[in-house]
């Protein structure tokens, strides 16, 4: 009797019963098994308990939805086996290159995740082609040389957007992204473009509408914005008392930054990290925002001063090189003046930088049609203002601190001079 080869599954809430023989090779990896040790969500957790879902969970999740994407492609005879297998291959790898906390962290490292999956892929070329895998065909998707990574990393689209986004919204119960199954069946590779059926228009903008609403609910919530600054503060103080290199990060699990933190004699790293492990994060005092958007956002009985400003003023702070996540001593500087003015100390004070608003605009889409694509932004562009619009309400710069220093910053004098002290840096 011919032997029977069964399958090798996971079990996963979102995707149902994965089968993962065909990249056993790649999961059995220690780069691919250390992602099991990174949250998805960064520092989230602390304000949605659940979201302790991992880089590893997406990644089954990803795999499994673009091995349902090319299986119609190749039906389609739109892409060849051979390119399906590289496809599913890169969907399983895609997060490889994330260090400890994710983007949390990313600012602190030589690489960003992408650069750095590119060198640990070179390292697993073996385990990689023991899946059937063309290594150059994989190596060329995953640095996007060649069109066919859009079916796992299109902005709009991807299958690894879809993922997340469904499993970002299930684990911090903000809601369910619906139809996901019947977009990716919908989804085409033509022409080394993406394009979607006509019939699911509808869905492809509830999964902008989506991303909005995690981005205002889960992503940029308050709360998650200032423990990853205080994750942040604390890494590159190791980095910076020589106890931690930035490289280091790139291969740490999560568990072990945090063992570093927790072992650490450097002041600022005991006093923050007391506060983070005891979910007590720095509370905003003064922020400043598009102006247009001030009075929705003040909160009755809080001290907090909310400072409007123009358009030009909000770009000018996101490409002032004082205020990037990337540049932790220049923040440090930021901080430090900050201090000063309030009479505290340097460290009980963190500032959170503004999130570009092009993170909020979801990029066009193409719709087929027989006499050639057309685009859903042509079609639709009160769509497409109304999320430009959410990504202006949502640009703030925060000026942070424990509670017991709240009010004295947000003592009027006191945060104007602070205000125009900030405003005087860009």
């Amino acid at each position: 009797m011919e032997k029977i080869i069964s399958p090798k599954v996971v079990s996963d809430p979102i995707r149902g019963i994965i089968d993962i023989r065909p990249v056993l090779p790649m999961v059995q990896t220690a780069e691919f098994q250390a992602l099991a040790f990174k949250y998805q969500l960064g520092a989230s957790y602390m304000t949605f308990p659940m979201a302790t879902h991992t880089r590893q969970a997406h990644s089954y999740g990803a795999y499994a939805l673009t091995a349902e994407l090319t299986k119609k492609w190749i039906d389609l005879n739109l892409i060849s086996k051979e390119e399906a297998r590289a496809v599913n291959g890169f969907a399983l790898f895609h997060d490889i290159g994330h260090p400890a906390f994710s983007h949390v962290t990313e600012p602190l490292c030589p690489y960003d995740n992408n650069e750095q999956g590119l060198r640990l892929i070179d390292k697993l070329k073996k385990e990689i082609e023991a899946c059937g895998i063309d290594f150059r065909l994989f190596k060329d998707i995953f640095a996007n040389k060649n069109p066919l990574h859009l079916a796992v990393h299109d902005k709009n689209i991807g299958t690894e957007k879809l993922d997340y986004l469904e499993r970002d919204g299930l684990m911090t119960n903000v809601g369910k992204l619906s139809g996901v199954s019947y977009l990716v069946n919908h989804i085409y590779f033509i022409n080394n473009e993406l394009v979607i059926d006509p019939k699911v228009i509808d869905v492809a903008k509830e999964v902008q509408d989506f991303y909005i609403k995690m981005y205002k609910s889960v992503y940029l919530r308050k709360k998650s914005v200032i423990a990853q600054r205080m994750m942040q503060k604390m890494a590159y103080a190791l980095i910076k008392d020589g106890s931690l290199k930035n490289s280091d990060l790139m291969g740490m699990r999560d568990f072990e930054l945090l063992g570093k933190l927790q072992a650490s004699k450097n002041p600022l790293v005991e006093r923050l990290f007391s506060l983070f492990m005891n979910n007590n994060v720095f509370k905003e005092t003064i922020v400043l925002r598009h102006k247009e958007f001030t009075e929705a956002r003040l909160v009755a009985g809080k001290p907090i001063n909310v400072f409007g400003v123009d358009a030009e003023i909000i770009e000018r702070f996101i490409a002032s090189p004082n205020f990037q996540e990337k540049n932790p001593e220049k923040l440090l500087e930021m901080e430090s003046t900050v201090a000063e003015i309030a009479g505290i100390p340097p460290y009980d004070v963190l500032i959170a930088p503004i999130v570009r608003a092009d993170r909020f605009k979801g990029g066009d889409i193409k719709i087929y049609s027989p006499q050639g694509p057309f685009q859903l932004k042509t079609a639709y562009p009160a769509h497409y203002k109304n999320m430009e619009e959410y990504g202006r309400s949502y640009a703030a710069l925060r000026v942070c601190v424990p509670e017991e220093y709240r009010a004295r910053l947000a003592e009027e004098n006191t945060a104007k001079k602070i205000f125009d002290k900030i405003l005087s840096l860009i």
